[in-house]
């Protein structure tokens, strides 16, 4: 469905703090809203057809403000309590002077789409993680295997000769030596766990340093068996975003390991983060780059790039992002590696402690 503007008319459908003057012929339209006709003229929409859009930021009043097309992934329940998924996308159409006086704004059902891509979105999160399971086997083998020594000397030191008495000094460090490579297990297999749950929580305001550092832990062990550094760069100041974590690391961990599978034995992998308000996450690698044509075909569904990829992951990830109201871009040059960012709208400080 499309709503559009005719002058002096300003608004039509659905935009926040403007009054709706003016409805056309568009029994879609009304049937959304679940009132008539007459109803609606002359009211605000956030006032009068609550619930009709899940947008958490208008994409209109986006558009408005930034005379730019926006497009939103956004949840509802319609009058039957049925979750309703649609894609809205608004559009603005300036004047000779260049100012913003109408946007276009269309809406459109992907509640099957939403589902079947769920369905991907698990495989393809399963395919990841047994990716990431040899590495992590070997990740915790290490301080496994230091434990044990441990507990051995330990062992060793109690069952003396008889009369001798116990080097305390070197048992207490023993023991403190185990604890903090059991320690080291535990935070290990907490990350791994959350990233196999594939939270289906909604989203939260996080710290986004935090959830940078996690994926770069994540996928550490990984990069070590292909004999590929991971650079982590995180902001040096917190930075919160409205999102959902689990869904965000598994988004930043796919983007790491195209970029190792990309990248030659030797080479890096670089993730940063930059900006204030929209935050900028880049993955960037040395590899072999990616043909501009690829480059307008690689977030498309099933399209891979990668032997024996499900090409899925890019896909995925760019409808979560979307979702949050942020975007997925690439530049790349064939033989000179690829860069891939990501731009998320930052939470206010208020907005965090409102949270």
């Amino acid at each position: 469905m499309a709503c559009s503007t005719y002058p002096p008319i300003r608004i039509i459908g659905r935009f926040v703090d403007f009054a709706i003057s003016y409805i056309p012929s568009c029994d879609a339209f009304l049937r959304r809203t679940g009132q008539t006709r007459e109803e609606l003229l002359g009211s605000c929409c956030h006032d009068s057809i609550t619930g009709v859009c899940g947008a958490g930021v208008c994409p209109t009043q986006a558009c408005l403000q930034s005379s730019q097309n926006q497009i939103r992934i956004c949840e509802r329940r319609n009058a039957e309590g049925e979750t309703i998924w649609e894609e809205v996308h608004a559009s603005p159409i300036v004047n000779a002077t260049g100012d913003v006086t109408q946007v276009v704004e269309v809406w459109r059902d992907i509640t099957e789409r939403r589902a079947a891509e769920a369905r991907m979105s698990e495989s393809h999160r399963m395919a990841s993680l047994g990716m990431l399971a040899s590495g992590f086997s070997h990740e915790i083998n290490t301080p496994l295997a230091t434990t044990l020594t441990c507990v051995e000397s330990i062992l060793r030191d109690a069952a003396g000769q008889e009369g001798e008495p116990l080097d305390t000094p070197r048992v207490r460090d023993a023991a403190a030596t185990a604890r903090e490579q059991l320690l080291r297990c535990r935070g290990i297999t907490q990350h791994f766990l959350r990233l196999s749950r594939g939270q289906t929580a909604g989203d939260d305001v996080i710290n986004l340093r935090v959830t940078i550092d996690a994926v770069g832990r994540l996928v550490e062990p990984t990069a070590r068996d292909a004999g590929i550094t991971v650079i982590v760069r995180p902001l040096d100041r917190d930075v919160h975003v409205r999102v959902n974590d689990a869904e965000l690391q598994h988004v930043l961990i796919n983007l790491v390991l195209n970029a190792i599978r990309a990248s030659e034995p030797g080479g890096s992998v670089r993730l940063s983060v930059e900006g204030q308000d929209p935050v900028r996450i880049r993955v960037s690698d040395e590899g072999q780059g990616i043909a501009p044509a690829d480059q307008k075909r690689i977030f498309e569904p099933f399209v891979s790039l990668n032997p024996g990829g499900t090409g899925l992951g890019l896909f995925l990830s760019l409808n979560f992002v979307r979702q949050w109201g942020g975007n997925i871009t690439v530049e790349s040059t064939p033989g000179a590696g690829s860069t891939f960012e990501v731009t998320l709208p930052t939470e206010s400080r208020s907005e965090v402690r409102s949270a």
